[in-house]
């Protein structure tokens, strides 16, 4: 995934500067350039959220999505069992019978199968497997017909997918030895930095993600918005440094 700002045009409103920022030149524009492109991409690549105000609710929203999928990937027997009860609850007390006692788990799923009308295959733990393979297009968009009776293997592997939160947004950060970098929270800062950046001849700044499925984690319909907006924030941003600077 690749997004490239033009910012032609700024150095020489730059080479006016009588302050500091006459030392950094087209390396400031550049760094500021690239901050504000990578800003707009957090935004754009799920887990949706990334500033001081959505530090939580982006990590949180990623993990609601992980929770959802996982639970109907594989979904715990409690949950299931109530679901039944809806249906059929003398029924459903079968079955939770049947699992309480571990008298016959096949026969269990075949009732539970009969009284849900989706085929039902019971579980001792949690496999990572329920997951990946239900998975399309990043989502799991409907309960597989897994129920899982040991929760604390749900939930062991829930952690196990939240660790990896953030990963997506850490493609757009890159490494540098004048220390201005965008800022991201923890939550995506812990994967290390795993972007690229070019300033190219024709004055623009390319940045790339390059972790191999950035491109399932940005959402393809606000690419354009991002390049656009990107453009327009750093004009903007510029301009307004510009004139901080020297007292416009």
């Amino acid at each position: 995934m690749e997004v490239r700002i033009d910012v032609k045009g700024m150095d020489s409103a730059l080479k006016k500067v009588k302050t500091n920022i006459e030392r950094f030149g087209n390396l400031y524009t550049t760094l500021l350039a690239y901050n504000t492109a990578s800003g707009m991409c957090f935004n754009a690549t799920l887990p949706l959220g990334k500033n001081r105000k959505s530090k939580v609710s982006g990590r949180k929203s990623g993990e609601g999505s992980v929770s959802r999928d996982v639970s109907r990937a594989g979904r715990g027997v409690g949950s299931f069992i109530n679901q039944l009860k809806e249906r059929d609850i003398k029924r459903a007390r079968q079955v939770a019978g049947m699992l309480s006692l571990k008298a016959d788990p096949q026969k269990a799923a075949e009732v539970a199968t009969d009284v849900f009308g989706q085929v039902v295959r019971f579980y001792q733990s949690y496999s990572p497997e329920f997951h990946t393979s239900a998975r399309k297009n990043g989502r799991v968009s409907s309960f597989t017909g897994n129920v899982v009776l040991n929760r604390k293997s749900t939930e062991n592997y829930k952690n196990k997918v939240f660790k990896h939160i953030g990963k997506a947004k850490s493609g757009w950060l890159i490494n540098t030895s004048y220390g201005w970098a965008a800022r991201a929270p923890q939550w995506i800062a812990r994967h290390g930095k795993n972007g690229t950046i070019k300033k190219l001849p024709d004055g623009s700044v390319e940045i790339e993600n390059n972790l191999s499925y950035a491109s399932e984690a940005m959402l393809k319909a606000l690419v354009p918005f991002v390049q656009t907006k990107a453009l327009q924030a750093t004009n903007l941003k510029l301009h307004h440094e510009w004139q901080r600077r020297n007292r416009v």
